[in-house]
């Protein structure tokens, strides 16, 4: 399959599901969708990528660990990056047999490098391996919880840390220290540092527990044990997470320091006990491929009966050597992997479909289901979508249902159970009106939502709107939840988003929240009303105060454009530097920015081409304080074979427009031309000329020169003069240090006379590798043994033609 536009955008539009749904999992504790949802959205990028590694770069969530610091929290340095894990893609038991192949497969690769002088040798136990001897495994269970570092200095406790990013997490030793399965001397050890890494989680007891507390108190009900646990350990209210009952298993290491690891990790698991830490016992031992594969079984069999979450089980290469040789790909270690259960089925009742109203006017139907136990949590809504995937699972108010749980979130309903039916059911129909505001619904052609068209006017549109711009990810306005939103757009103070900036504190302070039951001293039931306090008053204004600053790009995704998520809106502020010239654009100048697609572009278009959307701006713009984009961070220039190919003219394909390339420098020169000349000399060149010259691309190439970007000059060798990069062709991949962007290193390399591509091949004389690199480059320049350089050879090439950074 080629790279085409479908492609790019498809794995734009992934990087930025998984990288959204990822933030609400992992930093908000506040997952919307299914793991096994978010596992498919995953995958199919994974698959996308090694398709198309050209495609692959080093902001894309396959390549790091996603996640951030929360506010509040004290950031801290992982000596020892705390990685992710590999998920192994078939959750049937035989997938334990793909992952064994996979290993072997690896060690092979290794082996080859050896021989190539690219690596040094592999250890005994390795040797051993590719000799035919069977590879010993630990399979564990796949705890669902919150990974955390503790470290320990001479023996004793002193500092707990999340995973955050891999490189940098979250000091929690307030909360970690309630729990009381955590030593805080380790028995027999003196070692000057030892960091364990492992598991905190919530047994299902004292989840049912806390939830009965939470119904008693009027409060909120915690979806599962998973998010209770990571919700407490993230507060900096150490009493909430002391109330919870957490609890720890222990099954790794970080930073160690004056102690002698054990060459196995089963004699790390036993050492890490023998210390007072806990570590379940239930795991084995395995001796190739098929003890892993009855493991999965036995433990999928007897998952429902653990007293605490599990979503899979875990295999790693019991020898420390063989782990060592293996190493690491980009964010995964390659001598684990994780393997999930396939989805558990149970059957119940569907007893009627709702229609919940989104924030972009989509309507979902939601499935309202006799009560169930699947996977050991009550389900009793399921999402169906769209009315499209409703008509593919077949499935009819009063059916007997499947429904599989494959995530621990939100299960999914599979179909009917077959020749349950025992007589006519109705079908289920999309309403003609909006269910919160009585507008019209409509649905485009092409598309398979059904939408409501009465935009703000709807409340369910408005509100979920309005949540989305005080979202963490956009203008963070700490404090205004749901329920705070929901009053505030009752009595009509909240109608856009520029009115959060119209909130004054004296107004909201004793604003009625809503009544709740309560039990008077004397035993009297009745109800109170819950108000806002000066406090909470004094908070809410703070951060509408405080979001005032926020970037560009955090506004455009308040805003809730159609499509726009946190990566193309900061595309989106690096290319236009401001809301007025984002508004002020054509599609045709929209989507010159690298990877949006035509449908995002039309998308963005149409949003400011709404009187409605571009009032909310205007007053946006009077309110907020938005810092100017840096200049070092603005989009200069862009390529010339970009800007033509979104002429989209017959006949004008790749050769063609190199030809026109190394034959003139840049748009201006083109159409500086003679017309008569170019007639002769090269039709494409003309018909290319003739169609810049058409009022609509006139009014692009006047924005352009309005944002002060260039269709970037085409340079050839015979132009340049003698540097060691030119006439070089180079891939530059990861972040470099030096450069804003790598738009400016691939500038810079050009005007020294290299040619810049997107993938490596054998044509390719150098791979540029920055920080966090695309692994698939590196591994296909190491099979093509292309050079490969690191910055500081880049920069010393780049200042053999006179370019000084």
């Amino acid at each position: 399959m080629s790279t085409d536009k479908s492609v790019r955008e498809r794995v734009k539009a992934l990087r930025e599901q998984v990288l959204y749904h990822a933030k609400r999992y992992y930093d908000e504790d506040d997952p919307e969708i299914e793991d096994w949802e978010y596992d498919e959205l995953f995958n199919e990028l994974q698959s996308l990528e090694l398709e198309h590694p050209e495609l692959i770069t080093s902001e894309s969530p396959t390549q790091k660990v996603v996640g951030t610091v929360m506010k509040g929290l004290v950031e801290v340095q992982h000596t020892v990056p705390m990685l992710s894990i590999e998920t192994e893609t078939d959750s049937s038991s035989e997938g334990a047999f793909d992952f064994d192949r996979k290993v072997r497969d690896a060690l092979a690769t290794e082996r080859k490098r050896v021989s190539q002088g690219l690596r040094e040798a592999l250890s005994q136990a390795s040797m051993a391996l590719l000799n035919g001897d069977q590879i010993s495994y630990v399979a564990e269970l796949k705890f669902d919880g919150l990974a955390i570092s503790l470290r320990y200095e001479s023996g004793r406790f002193v500092r707990a840390v999340t995973r955050g990013d891999g490189y940098n997490g979250e000091d929690v030793t307030h909360t970690i220290s309630t729990i009381r399965s955590i030593p805080r001397t380790l028995v027999d050890c003196s070692a000057p540092v030892l960091e364990v890494r492992g598991e905190v989680f919530m047994s299902l007891s004292d989840f049912e527990s806390l939830n009965q507390r939470q119904i008693l108190s009027g409060g909120k009900l915690f979806a599962n044990p998973r998010n209770a646990a990571a919700g407490a350990v993230r507060q900096l209210n150490a009493a909430i997470a002391e109330e919870r009952a957490l609890s720890f298993f222990a099954y790794g290491l970080g930073d160690t320091q004056g102690w002698e690891e054990p060459q196995t990790h089963s004699g790390l698991l036993r050492e890490l006990a023998r210390m007072g830490l806990p570590v379940n016992s239930d795991w084995q031992m395995s001796r190739g491929a098929e003890g892993l594969c009855n493991f999965h079984g036995s433990v999928a069999a007897r998952r429902n009966q653990l007293p605490f979450d599990i979503d899979g089980v875990v295999y790693k290469i019991d020898s420390r050597d063989v782990q060592r040789d293996l190493g690491f790909k980009s964010r995964v270690p390659r001598w684990a992997i994780a393997h999930k259960f396939p989805p558990e089925e149970r059957s119940t009742r569907l007893n009627d479909i709702d229609v919940q109203v989104g924030r972009t006017g989509k309507l979902t139907p939601v499935a309202k289901l006799e009560p169930i136990r699947v996977g050991g949590v009550t389900v009793a809504n399921v999402t169906l979508h769209n009315l499209f995937d409703l008509r593919r699972r077949k499935v009819r108010v009063g059916d007997q249902v499947i429904v599989r749980r494959a995530g621990d979130v939100i299960p999914e309903i599979v179909g009917p159970v077959p020749n349950s039916r025992s007589g006519y059911l109705r079908n289920f129909f999309m309403p003609l009106i909006c269910p919160e505001c009585g507008s019209r619904v409509v649905r485009e052609k092409g598309e398979v939502a059904h939408r409501c068209s009465g935009g703000l006017i709807c409340p369910a549109q408005r509100r979920r709107a309005l949540r989305h711009f005080a979202a963490r990810s956009a203008m963070n306005l700490e404090g205004f939840g749901s329920e705070y939103i929901a009053r505030f757009d009752l009595d009509g103070r909240l109608r856009t988003v520029a009115d959060f900036y119209k909130l004054r504190q004296e107004d909201l302070i004793g604003t009625v929240l809503r009544e709740e039951p309560y039990t008077y001293k004397n035993g009297r039931h009745g109800t109170k009303r819950v108000t806002i306090q000066r406090t909470q008053a004094e908070k809410l204004i703070g951060a509408v105060e405080a979001s005032k600053t926020r970037p560009l790009h955090r506004v455009i995704l308040g805003l809730g454009i159609p499509h726009v998520g946190e990566t193309t809106a900061k595309d989106l502020a690096r290319f236009f530097g401001s809301l007025a010239n984002l508004a002020d654009a054509s599609v045709d100048t929209i989507v010159l920015i690298e990877q949006l697609g035509a449908k995002t572009a039309k998308a963005i278009h149409d949003f400011f081409s709404s009187e409605r959307n571009l009032g909310v701006v205007a007053e946006l713009a009077t309110k907020l304080q938005t810092p100017k984009v840096a200049d070092t961070e603005r989009v200069t220039s862009i390529p010339f074979g970009r800007f033509i190919t979104q002429l989209r003219l017959k006949g004008i394909g790749s050769v063609t427009l190199d030809r026109v390339s190394d034959s003139f420098a840049d748009i201006d020169e083109l159409l500086a031309a003679d017309v008569q000349v170019l007639a002769s000399a090269d039709p494409a060149a003309r018909a290319i000329y003739d169609e810049l010259k058409l009022p609509r691309w006139q009014r692009v190439l006047e924005q352009l020169e309005a944002l002060d970007i260039k269709v970037r000059r085409v340079e050839t060798q015979a132009r340049m003069g003698t540097g060691d990069l030119a006439g070089a062709t180079i891939v530059i991949t990861g972040t470099l240090s030096h450069f804003a962007n790598r738009e400016r290193a691939a500038e810079l390399a050009e005007s020294a006379g290299a040619k810049v591509t997107d993938s490596v091949s054998k044509k390719t004389t150098y791979l540029v590798r920055g920080v966090e690199p695309g692994a698939s480059k590196v591994t296909k320049a190491e099979s093509l043994s292309i050079k490969i350089i690191e910055e500081p050879e880049f920069l010393a090439l780049l200042a053999s033609a006179g370019i000084a950074i």
